[in-house]
Protein backbone atom coordinates (compact mmCIF):
# COMPACT_ATOMS: atom_id res chain seq x y z
CA UNK A 1 0.00 0.00 0.00
CA UNK A 2 1.27 3.68 -0.81
CA UNK A 3 0.30 6.34 1.19
CA UNK A 4 0.57 9.36 -0.71
CA UNK A 5 -0.44 13.31 0.47
CA UNK A 6 -2.94 14.32 -2.25
CA UNK A 7 -2.72 17.65 -1.31
CA UNK A 8 -2.73 20.16 0.84
CA UNK A 9 -4.62 24.06 0.32
CA UNK A 10 -6.40 26.63 2.26
CA UNK A 11 -10.32 26.94 2.40
CA UNK A 12 -11.89 29.53 4.38
CA UNK A 13 -7.87 30.38 5.82
CA UNK A 14 -7.44 26.66 6.86
CA UNK A 15 -5.70 24.20 5.81
CA UNK A 16 -7.34 21.41 4.47
CA UNK A 17 -5.58 18.19 3.87
CA UNK A 18 -6.38 15.34 1.68
CA UNK A 19 -4.55 11.85 0.98
CA UNK A 20 -4.38 9.22 -1.20
CA UNK A 21 -4.53 5.28 -1.00
CA UNK A 22 -3.34 3.20 -4.07
CA UNK A 23 -2.50 0.20 -4.54
CA UNK A 24 -0.13 -1.87 -7.37
CA UNK A 25 -0.02 -4.84 -5.58
CA UNK A 26 -2.86 -6.70 -3.57
CA UNK A 27 -2.72 -4.98 0.34
CA UNK A 28 -4.83 -6.02 3.25
CA UNK A 29 -7.94 -4.65 4.04
CA UNK A 30 -6.40 -4.01 7.37
CA UNK A 31 -3.61 -2.10 6.53
CA UNK A 32 -5.68 0.57 4.27
CA UNK A 33 -7.73 1.11 7.26
CA UNK A 34 -5.10 1.24 9.41
CA UNK A 35 -3.87 4.41 6.60
CA UNK A 36 -7.49 5.82 6.83
CA UNK A 37 -7.10 6.08 10.22
CA UNK A 38 -3.49 7.72 10.03
CA UNK A 39 -4.63 10.39 7.91
CA UNK A 40 -8.05 11.10 10.22
CA UNK A 41 -5.74 11.51 13.49
CA UNK A 42 -3.47 14.22 11.12
CA UNK A 43 -6.35 15.94 10.24
CA UNK A 44 -7.14 15.15 6.31
CA UNK A 45 -11.00 15.48 5.46
CA UNK A 46 -10.65 13.05 2.53
CA UNK A 47 -8.87 9.71 1.03
CA UNK A 48 -8.91 9.42 -2.98
CA UNK A 49 -9.08 6.39 -4.07
CA UNK A 50 -7.30 5.38 -7.55
CA UNK A 51 -7.91 2.60 -10.17
CA UNK A 52 -4.80 0.46 -8.82
CA UNK A 53 -6.75 -0.18 -5.49
CA UNK A 54 -8.45 -4.22 -5.11
CA UNK A 55 -11.56 -3.11 -5.56
CA UNK A 56 -12.49 -5.52 -2.60
CA UNK A 57 -11.35 -2.64 -0.14
CA UNK A 58 -13.88 0.03 -0.82
CA UNK A 59 -16.76 -0.33 1.05
CA UNK A 60 -14.63 -0.93 4.14
CA UNK A 61 -12.21 1.86 3.78
CA UNK A 62 -15.90 3.84 3.23
CA UNK A 63 -16.66 2.44 6.47
CA UNK A 64 -13.63 3.45 8.40
CA UNK A 65 -13.17 6.71 6.32
CA UNK A 66 -16.76 7.86 6.92
CA UNK A 67 -16.64 6.79 10.91
CA UNK A 68 -13.88 8.85 11.11
CA UNK A 69 -16.07 11.58 9.37
CA UNK A 70 -13.69 11.63 5.70
CA UNK A 71 -15.06 11.85 2.39
CA UNK A 72 -13.89 9.60 -0.04
CA UNK A 73 -13.24 10.15 -3.61
CA UNK A 74 -11.25 9.01 -6.35
CA UNK A 75 -10.78 7.54 -9.62
CA UNK A 76 -13.12 4.18 -9.70
CA UNK A 77 -11.03 0.80 -8.89
CA UNK A 78 -10.07 -1.57 -11.86
CA UNK A 79 -12.69 -4.04 -12.09
CA UNK A 80 -15.75 -1.73 -10.54
CA UNK A 81 -17.92 0.33 -12.41
CA UNK A 82 -18.98 4.22 -11.07
CA UNK A 83 -22.07 2.44 -9.72
CA UNK A 84 -20.86 -0.12 -7.53
CA UNK A 85 -18.42 2.58 -6.02
CA UNK A 86 -21.27 4.25 -5.54
CA UNK A 87 -23.01 1.87 -3.76
CA UNK A 88 -20.13 1.11 -1.81
CA UNK A 89 -20.76 4.80 -0.66
CA UNK A 90 -18.02 7.17 -2.41
CA UNK A 91 -18.53 10.62 -1.93
CA UNK A 92 -17.02 11.82 -5.09
CA UNK A 93 -15.89 10.70 -8.71
CA UNK A 94 -12.98 11.81 -10.03
CA UNK A 95 -13.08 12.73 -13.37
CA UNK A 96 -15.91 12.34 -15.81
CA UNK A 97 -14.71 9.40 -18.04
CA UNK A 98 -15.06 6.90 -15.03
CA UNK A 99 -19.06 7.99 -15.29
CA UNK A 100 -18.83 6.98 -19.28
CA UNK A 101 -17.04 3.85 -17.88
CA UNK A 102 -19.61 2.36 -16.44
CA UNK A 103 -21.80 2.01 -19.28
CA UNK A 104 -18.80 0.92 -21.23
CA UNK A 105 -17.47 -1.67 -18.99
CA UNK A 106 -17.94 -4.61 -21.78
CA UNK A 107 -15.49 -2.36 -23.73
CA UNK A 108 -12.77 -1.87 -21.01
CA UNK A 109 -10.29 -4.45 -20.31
CA UNK A 110 -8.25 -2.43 -17.83
CA UNK A 111 -9.03 0.89 -16.58
CA UNK A 112 -5.65 1.38 -14.92
CA UNK A 113 -4.25 2.39 -18.87
CA UNK A 114 -5.07 4.67 -21.13
CA UNK A 115 -7.68 2.81 -22.36
CA UNK A 116 -9.80 4.57 -19.69
CA UNK A 117 -9.74 7.89 -21.88
CA UNK A 118 -10.07 6.37 -25.88
CA UNK A 119 -12.58 3.89 -25.05
CA UNK A 120 -14.62 6.79 -23.85
CA UNK A 121 -13.52 8.84 -27.01
CA UNK A 122 -14.54 5.48 -28.87
CA UNK A 123 -17.95 4.95 -28.37
CA UNK A 124 -19.68 7.88 -25.69
CA UNK A 125 -21.77 9.18 -28.92
CA UNK A 126 -22.65 5.30 -29.46
CA UNK A 127 -24.44 5.54 -25.67
CA UNK A 128 -27.89 4.75 -26.15
CA UNK A 129 -29.55 7.47 -24.23
CA UNK A 130 -32.61 7.18 -26.58
CA UNK A 131 -34.78 3.22 -25.71
CA UNK A 132 -36.36 2.92 -22.77
CA UNK A 133 -33.81 0.45 -21.22
CA UNK A 134 -31.10 3.06 -22.25
CA UNK A 135 -33.01 5.92 -20.34
CA UNK A 136 -33.60 3.38 -17.56
CA UNK A 137 -30.16 2.26 -17.07
CA UNK A 138 -28.95 6.11 -17.68
CA UNK A 139 -31.57 7.13 -15.07
CA UNK A 140 -30.77 4.13 -12.28
CA UNK A 141 -27.57 5.69 -12.33
CA UNK A 142 -28.22 8.85 -12.01
CA UNK A 143 -30.77 8.65 -8.78
CA UNK A 144 -28.38 6.28 -7.04
CA UNK A 145 -25.40 9.09 -7.58
CA UNK A 146 -28.03 12.11 -6.67
CA UNK A 147 -25.47 13.56 -4.23
CA UNK A 148 -21.92 12.60 -5.64
CA UNK A 149 -19.72 15.11 -6.50
CA UNK A 150 -18.29 14.67 -9.83
CA UNK A 151 -14.89 16.90 -10.23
Amino acid sequence: MTLTNFGICKTNGREVRRSALESGKPASLTGAQAAVNRYADLGYVQIKLYSSLNPEFVPGIVKTAHARGLRVSGHIPNGMIASQFVEDGADEIQHINFIFLNFLATKVKDTRTPERFTAVGDNAAKLDLQSKEGIAKFRKFVEEAADLVVS
